[in-house]
């Protein structure tokens, strides 16, 4: 499980922090606010495109032998062992992590189902 961020809320906490005060030489979280799994995920792409969005599934060593075909070796390989440890330990945000993303953005970070949503109106 994992929580999922917007492309537009990184985009958007970026532009506020390189804008306004107090973000200057530090580091922030930016979290999205539930949490999701690759099926649930295609559930609601699904829903909103409008066809059947099916997830493939966990299996790095597939993912591997596909990515080699378009990035390079080592970047596969660190993709995997982050991979493996999201699927091993999870990556859940923190109630913190969260605060801060609201305090960034100024307003809640949308959630999975809003970004499907207007991902499915481009």
């Amino acid at each position: 499980m994992e929580p999922l961020v917007s492309v537009r809320d990184i985009a958007e906490a970026a532009f506020n922090a390189l804008l306004n005060d107090g973000y200057t030489g530090k580091t922030f979280s930016v979290a999205g606010p539930d949490l999701r799994t690759g099926e649930s995920n295609s559930k609601i792409l699904s829903k909103h495109f409008g066809k059947e969005i099916v997830y493939a599934g966990d299996d790095l060593t597939s993912w591997s032998q596909q990515a080699k075909k378009m990035m390079p070796g080592w970047m596969v390989d660190d993709f995997r062992i982050m991979f493996q440890h999201f699927q091993t330990n999870g990556f859940i945000a923190t109630p913190d992590h969260l605060a801060e993303t609201e305090r960034i953005l100024g307003r809640k970070p949308r959630t999975y189902e809003a970004f499907a949503s207007e991902l499915a109106k481009i």
